[in-house]
């Protein structure tokens, strides 16, 4: 799955730009994966890539990103 979804993160940075939610969906899917892969520091890089781009285009206060930031902190967590 994961070469799939790097696939399609590829696509949609070179279509849509690196701020689009929909990339923001691509590099959850990503972080997603590698979470339950035990690649807790690769799953992280993507979060943050995550919370960058919701923090750009729905501000601190949106339950996405808060929702996010949660995520971010069960991969720290993880991580220990």
């Amino acid at each position: 799955a994961i070469e799939y979804y790097e696939k399609s993160l590829a696509i949609m940075l070179k279509k849509l730009g690196s701020n689009h939610p929909s990339v923001a969906i691509s590099y959850n899917n990503l972080g997603a994966a590698y979470y339950y892969k035990k690649q807790y520091k690769k799953s992280l890089g993507y979060l943050k890539q995550v919370l960058r781009i919701l923090q750009i285009k729905l501000g601190n206060n949106h339950p996405h990103t808060k929702s996010t930031l949660r995520e971010i902190e069960l991969v720290k967590k993880a991580m220990r």
